[in-house]
């Protein structure tokens, strides 16, 4: 019996940024010594890019877990986040796992307030802040129409702080890979039943 496969669409949260860190899939991974990762995510995706390039060769693999984390490139690329864009290609998305593959489990998470450590104007900072929170609100309610799990990281308790991200303010530092990969492979066991070889 070939092993289940874990794949994980998204953006640089996913893929990670800096070749000297290890992105948290591959934590979780570890704790699926079973499982075999496919890590499909490239940094600087939007959503757009995620339905034209990682989509498909995702469900190709018929993985057994999918995780899809996009969306804030979405809003801090342009200067007029249009969220309404991004819901349509999350939906796309979440839409066309759940037909192709209804057996799958799928796995998204809110994204954290990522602005308060970035180097921004007062302006800059609300539009980023008012888009954000934007986005998890529409991630949430995707979620629940696809029935796809939503791992509140936007409301994980060490999210403020500082070491959780890299020199940028924006991406995960080393610290915040590891958080991240231990929340998700708790998130996976609690929501799903997933067995994990060691605790957490």
């Amino acid at each position: 019996m070939s092993a289940p496969v874990f794949a994980a669409i998204g953006d640089s949260f996913t893929a990670g940024q800096d070749p000297e860190v290890r992105p948290w899939p591959e934590d979780v991974a570890g704790w699926l010594p079973s499982w075999q990762l496919v890590n499909l995510a490239e940094a600087g995706a939007s959503s757009d890019v995620v339905v034209a390039n990682q989509l498909e060769p995702a469900i190709s693999l018929r993985p057994a877990l999918v995780s899809v984390i996009c969306g804030a490139n979405d809003v801090l690329l342009t200067t007029r986040p249009d969220v309404g864009a991004f819901a349509t290609n999350f939906s796309k998305i979440l839409a066309k796992l759940r037909r192709e593959l209804p057996q799958t489990r799928v796995v998204t998470v809110t994204y954290p307030d990522v602005v308060q450590f970035m180097p921004l104007r007062p302006r800059s900072r609300a539009r980023v802040e008012n888009g954000l929170r934007e986005l998890n609100d529409a991630i949430g309610w995707l979620a629940r129409r696809y029935d796809a799990a939503c791992l509140d990281f936007a409301g994980h308790p060490e999210r403020g702080e500082r070491e959780n991200f890299a020199e940028d303010g924006f991406h995960p530092s080393d610290v915040g890979h590891r958080k991240a990969a231990r929340a998700f492979a708790l998130g996976l066991r609690d929501h799903f039943g997933i067995e994990l070889e060691e605790t957490a």
